[in-house]
C-alpha cells in the first residue's frame, strides 16, 4: 500500500499536483480541486456556490461523471455531507459521488456511504496552507 501511495504522489508531482498546498478557504479549495483533476485528464468545473445541490465540483472522464462535495473542516466530516452528495449526483444524474476533505469523517457517514448504491467514496488529504 505505501508503495502504491509513493508511486501516486510521484505521478501527481509529474503532473505539477501537490496536494499538500490546499487553501485554507472553501471556495479556492473547490476550485484547486477542480483544477487538480484537470491536470489528470478530467474535464472538471466548480458548480460555484449557493444552488449547487450538494456539488462542489462536476468532473467527467470518457464515460464517468463525478460529483464532488469538498468540505474544509476543522471536526469530522458527518453524515450530512454524504446525504449531500448523494441528493446531488442523482439531482445531476451523475454516475459517482465523491467527499473530499482535510478532516476525518465520522463512522456513520461511512457506513451511510458505504450503504449507498450510488459509489460514493471518501479522500482525506492533510492541510497545509498554499505558499
Amino acid at each position: 500500500m505505501n508503495k502504491k501511495i509513493e508511486n501516486e504522489n510521484k505521478e501527481a508531482s509529474r503532473n505539477g499536483f501537490y496536494p499538500d498546498t490546499i487553501p485554507e478557504n472553501g471556495h479556492d479549495f473547490e476550485n484547486w480541486t477542480a483544477d487538480a483533476l484537470s491536470k489528470f485528464g478530467w474535464t472538471a468545473k466548480a458548480t460555484q456556490g449557493s444552488g449547487d445541490h450538494g456539488i462542489d465540483v462536476i468532473a467527467d472522464k470518457k464515460d464517468l461523471s463525478v460529483g464532488i462535495q469538498c468540505k474544509l473542516y476543522s471536526g469530522s466530516v458527518g453524515n450530512k455531507a454524504v446525504q449531500e452528495v448523494l441528493a446531488g449526483i442523482t439531482h445531476f444524474g451523475l454516475d459517482r459521488g465523491v467527499v473530499i476533505t482535510n478532516a476525518k469523517y465520522t463512522k456513520s457517514a461511512v457506513a451511510l456511504a458505504r450503504g449507498s448504491n450510488r459509489h460514493t467514496q471518501f479522500r482525506h488529504y492533510k492541510c497545509h496552507p498554499a505558499p
